[in-house]
């Protein structure tokens, strides 16, 4: 049995959105400056992010957006 956002279930619920992968900050389909300036943003709350923006722009999964998720999200856009 499942305990998702739709309830008790025997089966998992398709809420009807994707999440965008780690870095696509702003979901426009690829990881770029423009998501830089949206986690630039956020870090210095000028912006206040949705739950899938804030998931996109913590590349290390520490429930911290910070200069670290800058660092790892350059080193992805420069292929590093």
């Amino acid at each position: 049995e499942a305990v998702n956002d739709c309830g008790d279930s025997a089966w998992q619920c398709d809420t009807g959105y994707t999440v965008s992968p780690a870095g696509d900050v702003n979901a426009d389909g690829s990881i770029d400056v423009l998501d830089i300036v949206v986690v630039v943003t956020i870090i210095v709350e000028t912006y206040n992010p949705s739950d899938d923006e804030f998931s996109a722009a913590d590349m290390n999964s520490d429930d911290v957006v910070d200069v670290l998720d800058i660092v790892i999200l350059v080193n992805a856009i420069l292929g590093d």
